[in-house]
């Protein structure tokens, strides 16, 4: 992923597309933006990685905790097809 961001960041004209099914919190930070989809495709995350946590806490989510990543809650809410208000 390291060498996908160093490559993305010496060519503005080239665009990546990575699937990824459980992504660290360290391999979040190198994405500009993410999609994150719930059962049937729908997209319940579009956005910068760095506001997954205001986005949870904007939408009083039960799943967020502040003792787990943000991104754990957001692969709990996928998993179970809940959409945001």
């Amino acid at each position: 992923m390291q060498c996908l961001r160093r490559l993305a960041d010496h060519n503005d004209q080239l665009t990546i597309l990575v699937s990824i099914h459980a992504p660290s919190s360290d391999i979040l930070y190198l994405f500009d933006q993410l999609y994150i989809l719930a059962k049937g495709g729908v997209c319940i995350y579009f956005d910068s990685p760095k506001n997954l946590k205001m986005k949870l806490e904007q939408n009083n989510r039960e799943e967020f905790r502040e003792d787990r990543p943000p991104i754990e809650s957001y692969l709990k809410i996928a998993c179970q097809g809940m959409l945001f208000d």
